[in-house]
Parts: structure tokens; sequence; C-alpha cells
């Protein structure tokens, strides 16, 4: 096989190396960035959504804990404001809704996100369950 190569000629070795190093590039172009950047993305998103439900649930932990449902109200529109959060579940110990908002009218299977830890992606959005423990609050 090498010896049919050396044997070809001078353009067409040129064109043979110029073709696969277009086919390098455009591999790269096409698959690796694009990859990289969707990883890069998903962990921000992890990140942001681990860290806003965690202060949330502080700030309605802290709310609960003291009776100011003012406080508590407030906590929930500062989420309400942030046009990342698609769906916001208050649940008490026994997993009864106190309060639901959904304005995009997503579909949620909360048995399903409460039973996993972490961050989970469910259909294209980021979920993520933080218990309230009122009691390591103040």
């Amino acid at each position: 096989m090498y010896k049919r190569y050396l044997n070809l000629p001078i353009q067409t070795k040129l064109l043979s190396i110029a073709a696969v190093i277009l086919v390098v590039v455009t591999y790269v172009i096409c698959f690796y960035f694009p990859n990289k950047e969707r990883h890069q993305i998903m962990d921000a998103m992890t990140t942001k959504v681990g860290l806003m439900t965690e202060m949330l649930a502080l700030g309605v932990a802290g709310g609960l804990s003291v009776g100011d449902f003012e406080a508590l109200q407030r906590a929930i529109d500062w989420a309400k404001q942030d046009e990342d959060f698609l769906y916001l579940a208050i649940l008490d110990e026994d997993n009864a809704e106190l309060n639901i908002t959904n304005p995009k009218d997503i579909t949620v299977d909360l048995d399903a996100v409460i039973s996993h830890e972490g961050v989970i992606e469910v259909d294209g959005a980021l979920f993520k369950v933080f218990p309230m423990q009122q009691k390591n609050v103040l």
C-alpha cells in the first residue's frame, strides 16, 4: 500500500494531504468544540441551579423559622424574577405542596426529582432539591 502511494503524482499526494487536514479541521470545528462548549455551559448552569436553590431554601427557612411570612414571600418573589427558574416548589416534610410556581406550565414528576440528590436533568431542564432545616438557620 505504501509503495502505491509513493508512485502517485505529487499533485495527488498534496491533494490527499490537504483533504486529510480538511477532514480533521472540520471534525474539530463541527464536533469537538460544540461538545466541549455544551459541557461548560451545563457545568455553569448546574452550579447556578445549585447555588440559587440553596439561597432560596435559606431565605424560605429563615422566614419560616421566625414566622416572617413577608420575608418568605420576598424570597419566593426573588426566585420568580430570575428567568432561568422554570419551576419552583416548596414542600413540607411529607412532600405536600406548600407553594408551586410554574410559569411555563411544565410537567414535573416531583417524586422522581425528590428521590435524586444533587442537580439532575429531566427533559432538558435542571432540577435540584435542597432540604430546609430550620434549626440550623438562626
